[in-house]
């Protein structure tokens, strides 16, 4: 499974350095799950061979943990 790396991970995996927060690594199915739930990765979706791959693409059915856009603040106008 192919995650990518949400924190730097000190030490070695097989001998080689984790790769640097942000980069992908490909990891048994049962430590990339493990990574995923402690927050240290996400999983890298999977994109469909029809669909063009884009920045955003998200399998159908699954979510971005991404942020809400913040509202903008409106100020009450005084007399």
């Amino acid at each position: 499974m192919r995650v990518t790396l949400t924190t730097r991970i000190s030490g070695t995996r097989d001998g080689h350095k984790w790769p640097d927060m942000g980069e992908t690594v490909d990891l048994p199915a049962a430590e990339a799950a493990d990574l995923v739930e402690l927050g240290l990765a996400v999983p890298v979706p999977s994109v469909d061979a029809g669909q063009p791959e884009t920045a955003d693409t998200v399998p159908d059915g699954e979510t971005t943990d991404l942020p809400a856009k913040p509202k903008a603040r409106t100020r009450k106008a005084t007399a």
